[in-house]
């Protein structure tokens, strides 16, 4: 499995997403300093002290960013965004985009991990079903890593940066306060640690449904089902009213983002987990004959 995961097409697809979040963590920053600088660059130094809508305290800070080089000026605007609390806070905003990329980077693996195991089992039924479950297992595992290593990353970043706020997270983490995840998370540590542990469980939730839909219509048909069963059903269904509307909150399209939900509620993210466990509890338990079969 170890080759397999290796691969350098996974490593270099790994490394897209994670450039992908990077240029998100970095986007509102440098999209400012495009504009302010592409102003300042504009205006000379007696302007700008004559400009009597910049603050006097402000008018030093201008000048010298007039002086300093566009990469000077955007890493300084960058070096803003770095605490965790923005890092963490870009994070929760685009995972509903990042997390199915990473369900179909194991799409590509399991399926090459399955014809394998077809190859090593020929004539052992039973034994190549037990492997193929570890493997769904396993597999499912690599999100997690990815998103663990990312989370760890982001606290360092934080630290080096100098501008590591803690665990200031109460305004991204809404926890209701009646509720049982509003009583444990008794400060900003335990808020923290309950909302990425959320995370995971629903990655690997959604990857282990993922993989057992995968093992059924095989891998091109999967990816479309991604793409229409966490993207489109909800945006359809969120046009609509009354029923619509609260199908999206128990599908599995939800564990993604139930974050997103002010004041939220145990019952907010254990509805859809559920759903989506029994989902694929019943879909391994389907009669196997047209089953996906691959030939290589």
């Amino acid at each position: 499995m170890r080759k397999i995961i290796f691969n350098w097409k996974y490593l270099v697809f790994f490394g897209l997403i994670t450039l992908f979040l990077v240029y998100s963590s970095i986007e509102i920053p440098l999209k400012y300093s495009i504009n302010q600088k592409t102003k300042l660059d504009k205006l000379t130094i007696q302007e700008i002290e004559n400009n009597k809508e910049i603050p006097e305290e402000d008018k030093k800070e201008e000048i010298k960013n007039k002086q300093n080089s566009f990469i000077e000026y955007t890493w300084n605007n960058i070096k803003k965004f770095l605490s965790f609390n923005s890092l963490y806070s870009t994070f929760l905003n685009i995972k509903i985009r990042v997390i199915p990329l990473l369900l179909i980077a194991t799409i590509f693996i399991f399926e090459r991990l399955k014809v394998n195991l077809i190859k090593y089992n020929i004539g052992r039924n039973q034994k190549y079903r037990n492997e193929l479950f570890k493997a769904k297992l396993k597999i499912a595992l690599i999100p997690i890593v990815y998103i663990t290593i990312y989370f760890i990353i982001m606290w360092i970043i934080s630290v080096l940066s100098g501008d590591f706020e803690g665990y200031k997270l109460s305004n991204l983490l809404p926890f209701a306060p009646d509720d049982f995840l509003g009583i444990i998370a008794v400060n900003d540590k335990i808020s923290l640690l309950i909302s990425f542990i959320l995370v995971l469980v629903s990655t690997y939730i959604l990857n282990l449904f993922i993989l057992e839909v995968l093992d059924r219509i095989g891998k091109i048909n999967t990816i479309l089902f991604i793409g229409i069963v966490l993207w489109m059903i909800p945006i359809v269904l969120m046009q609509g009213i009354g029923l619509g509307k609260a199908l999206t909150e128990i599908l599995p399209s939800k564990l993604l983002d139930f974050d997103a939900k002010f004041s939220l509620k145990l019952i907010d993210w254990f509805l859809p987990a559920l759903v989506t466990v029994i989902t694929t509890f019943w879909i391994s338990k389907l009669d196997r004959e047209y089953e996906e079969i691959i030939n290589e």
